[in-house]
């Protein structure tokens, strides 16, 4: 899952002890009727829009995420599609500034350009860890060119990819 790269540490680490708030029982979940409240906790992150107020927006986050996910009242949702959530509803300002955050990060030699190892250790440190297989269907999708190296463009694409993928 991309979303994770779009957040500091210490950004997920805010956001998983909110979500954890509303971990009743402590097994990596929440129910879904928590989820607006935990929405609302971590508000900092989400989109808001002069033509919208915030609570139609909560509204539009729920809406998209029942039909997505057939849901049913006592449905639980795991941390990590709650970050997507929260991800998917950054301003797209926000959302290009982490994407540019996130690939320098990644890009330890500074070249500009990720090697399949670089995206290992990126994703796989990551909150919550990829695995490698995951990693490196990731690494493959991305690698438009096919020249062993993702550049900026196409690792915004494959982020952007992965959310779709995540629906």
């Amino acid at each position: 899952m991309a979303a994770n790269l779009l957040f500091s540490e210490d950004q997920i680490k805010g956001i998983r002890e909110k979500f954890s708030t509303f971990d009743t029982d402590k097994n990596g979940t929440i129910s879904c009727r928590f989820l607006i409240e935990a929405l609302m906790t971590v508000g900092g992150y989400l989109k808001q829009t002069r033509d919208r107020d915030w609570d139609s927006g909560l509204d539009e986050i729920i809406n998209k995420f029942q039909s997505d996910r057939k849901f049913e009242g006592e449905e639980t949702i795991e941390f990590s599609e709650f970050l997507t959530m929260v991800a998917e509803q950054t301003t797209n300002t926000t959302r290009l500034s982490q994407y540019y955050a996130a690939f320098a990060a990644a890009d330890k030699n500074g070249d500009r350009v990720l090697s399949a190892d670089e995206l290992h250790k990126a994703l796989s440190t990551a909150d919550p860890p990829m695995t490698k297989e995951d990693i490196d269907a990731l690494f493959n999708k991305a690698d438009l060119n096919k020249d062993g190296k993702i550049n900026m463009y196409e690792f915004i694409l494959a982020i952007k990819a992965s959310f779709e993928d995540d629906k």
